[in-house]
């Protein structure tokens, strides 16, 4: 029972672009529809470039031939305005069905959610045996952007995480001596709380009832 995630994401990054005039437009450049391999070789540009030491800003660089960061690899998988219209259009979600608070349990998390679903839960269809023990911590990454209001999804993390300012939280279980993501659960104040736990406990139970099921 693996779930789909290029070709998905192909779907909502064509849906997007047809939303803005791009995909079908009467205007401007001819955008044509995107494919499943060409997201996969935008990806492998990006984990390429942080394999190389990452490019601070100037990923342009790795497409101009006789520069010190040039990379054929990256040059010959993808061009780079091909590159930038994906980067403009690459959508993880549907907007027209994910982003409305009226339909319960509301994720704020649903733009990038589908990264985290897919490889939970693709790693535990695919497990016969796991640990029978598991660790649990909380992963941090940096977001500068605005976040959803009365959420408590992007919040301002002081001193706890030294070089992030800004950014969101997703608390994650693995198998404990393997790197095999079991449950995850984004950090945020919209969560379904019956008991009236705080955050932190709240968390632990709802981790804890999507690991019974496999128990």
């Amino acid at each position: 029972p693996r779930q789909a995630y290029y070709s998905d994401v192909t779907n909502y990054s064509n849906l997007y672009a047809c939303s803005i005039g791009l995909l079908g437009g009467q205007y401007s450049h001819a955008f044509k529809a995107i494919k499943v391999h060409e997201l996969v070789h935008f990806d492998g540009v990006m984990v390429r470039d942080g394999a190389l030491g990452g490019s601070n800003g100037a990923l342009y660089r790795r497409w101009m031939i006789g520069e010190t960061m040039y990379d054929p690899l990256i040059h010959d998988a993808i061009s780079y305005d091909r590159f930038l219209q994906l980067k403009r259009t690459y959508k993880l979600c549907n907007n027209y069905v994910s982003g409305s608070r009226s339909g319960p349990p509301y994720n704020p998390a649903y733009k990038y959610d589908l990264i985290f679903k897919v490889m939970v839960s693709n790693c535990n269809a695919l497990t016969k045996y796991a640990s029978l023990d598991l660790c649990g911590d909380e992963t941090t990454f940096s977001h500068m952007g605005y976040g959803e209001s009365n959420t408590g999804l992007l919040k301002r993390l002081g001193q706890t995480k030294p070089g992030i300012t800004r950014g969101m939280q997703t608390v994650m279980l693995f198998d404990v001596g393997r790197n095999r993501p079991r449950a995850y659960v984004h950090r945020h104040k919209l969560h379904p709380n019956p008991l009236k736990m705080a955050s932190g406990p709240n968390e632990c139970r709802m981790l804890l009832e999507q690991i019974a099921p496999m128990v």
